[in-house]
């Protein structure tokens, strides 16, 4: 006589090729697979969205962008990246007309530190200028990277290219979206 292994009834839930039980397994496997590692240090992955909180960036195109506004970071390992996920190019009141302002992008590299630059080009008619100012990541915690930087600031003119004294640096805190 051989020994069968008890079968499910036709039509129980439970069988492994039901839906339900499909369903539940692809739930898992999409969660398992959905989530991110907590930033705990600056040489983990940093890529995905970045924001900063609401009332911390004032409503200024100069500034990092509006409250609760998103940048979209890459991280290369050695190099990272970050694009704002907003209008970045609407220039600040009393610009000239003819003045056009690119989106802004923050460049940095992995030295012992995050340091880079903040990015951003002016133009008028043929002439350009390629705004920079200093930016440092001092902090990768819990979900936040703590930025110290200063704005690029606006050409005094554009040919040739001459800039103001740079404003004070200032601490923004971005969290993981």
């Amino acid at each position: 006589m051989v020994s069968r292994e008890a079968e499910p009834e036709p039509g129980t839930i439970f069988r492994i090729g039901s839906y339900p039980v499909r369903a539940a397994l692809a739930a898992l496997v999409l969660a398992a697979c959905a989530r991110r590692a907590p930033v705990t240090s600056c040489d983990d992955d940093l890529h995905g969205m970045w924001v900063a909180p609401a009332g911390q960036a004032e409503p200024d195109p100069l500034h990092l962008g509006p409250a609760g506004a998103r940048w979209m970071m890459l991280d290369n390992g050695a190099t990272l990246e970050a694009y704002p996920m907003f209008d970045d190019a609407v220039p600040p009141a009393g610009t000239p007309p003819d003045l056009v302002l690119a989106p802004r992008v923050l460049d940095l590299a992995r030295t012992p530190t995050l340091t880079g630059e903040l990015k951003r080009r002016v133009m008028r008619r043929a002439d350009t200028c390629d705004a920079r100012a200093p930016v440092q990541i001092t902090r990768c915690a819990d979900d936040t990277l703590e930025l110290v930087l200063v704005d690029p600031p606006l050409p005094l003119t554009l040919a040739p290219c001459s800039y103001p004294a740079p404003a004070p640096a200032r601490v923004e805190r971005w969290h993981r979206d």
